[in-house]
C-alpha cells in the first residue's frame, strides 16, 4: 500500500494565538512568538499520536485488494470527496453512492466495487488506487467550498473537541517550560504543596484530557476490510 500527498496543505496550526490568548488570560502579543511555535509542537503531538493528518489535503492511495475483502478503508479521514478510481489501471466509473461511503471511518462499501469483473471470483490481488481529498479545514484555511468528483463533498472545519484538546496541550506546555517534567510535585515552606499534572510518558506532553479525545477519534484502521 503506498500513499502519495498531491495536494499538501497550507496550514497545519489546529488552533490560532488569539484562541491560546484568551484561554491564558494574555492581552498583549509579547509572546505571540513563542505561542505559535507552542502550538506548531501540540498540532504535531497530536497529529503523531493520531498517526494521520487533521489537514485538508488531497491524496493518491494505491492497494491490493483480495477476493475475500468486502471493501476499503482508505489511511485519511474524514472523506471529503473522491475524484477517481481506477483498478488495475482501468477507470472504475461508478456508481459511487453516499450510502456506500463511510466518510468519518474513511471507508468504502460499494458493491459494485466489489463485483469489478467477476471480483471477487478471480481469487489473486487486484490494485486499486483512489485520489481523494481528506480532512479538516484548519485556521487560516480558504473554503473551497464543494469540491466535485464521483463522490463529492464540502469540508467541515474542525471540530471543537480537537480544537480544545490542542488548546489544552498547548497551555500544558506553555506552564510547563522550564520546568523538569520527572517532578511530580514541590513544597515550599509557607507556601505549601504543588502538584503538577501526569503525563502518560508514551504520550509526551499530551495531557489526559487531550490524550483521551485523540485516542477515541473514529477513524478506521488502513486497509482492506
Amino acid at each position: 500500500m503506498a500513499t502519495i500527498v498531491t495536494a499538501p496543505a497550507g496550514k497545519t496550526a489546529l488552533i490560532t494565538t488569539e484562541a491560546v490568548k484568551t484561554m491564558l488570560s494574555l492581552s498583549n502579543d509579547e509572546q505571540d512568538d513563542v505561542l505559535t511555535i507552542l502550538i506548531g509542537q501540540a498540532s504535531s503531538l497530536l497529529v503523531r499520536r493520531l498517526g494521520r493528518p487533521l489537514a485538508l489535503q488531497s491524496y493518491t492511495e494505491r492497494l491490493r485488494i483480495h477476493s475475500h475483502s468486502q471493501g476499503i478503508n482508505l489511511s485519511n479521514g474524514p472523506i471529503v470527496s473522491i475524484q477517481s478510481i481506477t483498478v488495475e489501471g482501468q477507470s472504475w466509473a461508478g456508481p459511487l453512492e453516499e450510502m456506500d461511503v463511510s466518510r468519518t471511518m474513511a471507508r468504502i462499501c460499494a458493491p459494485g466495487l466489489a463485483r469489478w469483473r467477476g471480483w471477487p471470483a478471480r481469487h489473486y490481488p487486484h490494485e486499486v488506487t483512489i485520489s481523494y481529498t481528506a480532512g479538516y479545514l484548519l485556521p487560516g484555511m480558504e473554503d473551497p467550498g464543494v469540491l466535485a468528483g464521483m463522490l463529492s463533498g464540502q469540508p467541515l472545519p474542525l471540530p471543537d473537541d480537537i480544537a480544545g484538546a490542542c488548546l489544552s496541550t498547548v497551555c500544558s506546555l506553555y506552564h510547563s517550560a522550564g520546568r523538569d517534567q520527572t517532578i511530580k510535585s514541590e513544597s515550599e515552606q509557607g507556601v505549601g504543596n504543588t502538584v503538577y499534572q501526569a503525563l502518560d510518558p508514551q504520550a509526551g506532553s499530551i495531557p489526559p484530557d487531550a490524550l483521551a479525545t485523540i485516542d477515541n477519534l473514529p477513524l478506521a484502521a488502513d486497509g482492506p476490510i
